[in-house]
């Protein structure tokens, strides 16, 4: 008698027992975003995944709910081979909250969420000085001027990049030497005259998303 053996061989896809580890938005140099403003935000979504899995698609059409753009966002190709993926995306929300995206590799889809905050109010400046205070007045010498501005601002926050000051009648701007959470701090300021009288004014005060206060 012959035996007969048949080996029939299967395979399991790779992608079936994926898992997405994070996702999350980041700007164009990689770092994290929280907030995002009022108009259209340029992001990239990045997400880890538990394997590498080359060529996958993405739906992140729960970033973007303006009328027939959403769509636009539904199949996005994005490169996992490392694990890690990124898909560009214009991000427009209404209200804060976690949104839906899924991640799709060789037929398989899983589903994730991304926590998004809207900023939409202006940074409201309450106090702007520069120079030392003696009696209700404010005095500056040559060197060694510093200005500071406080603010209130609830929602993205302020790069000092994003703060300018300039000397009333003089274009060149200058730049925030920091800037925390409640106040930015310009410094040191040389006035090179010998001036009876100086005027320094806020050129540009705006949030991270934006908003100009």
């Amino acid at each position: 008698m012959i035996s007969l053996i048949i080996f029939i061989p299967f395979y399991v896809s790779k992608a079936s027992a994926f898992e997405i580890t994070s996702a999350s938005l980041r700007n164009s140099k990689g770092f994290p975003v929280s907030y995002v403003g009022p108009s259209l935000n340029n992001l990239l979504a990045h997400f880890v995944l538990d394997e590498e899995l080359g060529q996958c698609t993405a739906d992140l059409s729960g970033l973007n709910e303006r009328t027939g753009i959403g769509a636009y966002y539904k199949n996005v190709g994005m490169d996992c081979s490392s694990g890690a993926c990124n898909a560009s995306v214009a991000v427009y929300i209404t209200q804060s909250g976690p949104k839906p995206v899924s991640v799709t590799c060789d037929g398989e889809t899983k589903n994730a969420t991304i926590n998004v905050r809207t900023d939409f109010e202006k940074p409201v400046i309450t106090d702007f000085r520069i120079g030392k205070e003696h009696k209700g007045i404010y005095y500056v010498g040559k060197n060694e001027n510093y200005a500071t501005a406080d603010f209130i601002e609830d929602g993205s926050g302020i790069s000092r990049t994003d703060a300018l000051i300039s000397r009333e009648g003089y274009g060149a701007g200058i730049i925030a030497s920091s800037c925390d959470e409640k106040s930015c701090t310009w410094g040191p300021i040389t006035i090179a005259d010998n001036p009876s009288y100086v005027s320094y004014i806020i050129r540009l005060f705006k949030d991270r998303v934006g908003n100009i206060g």
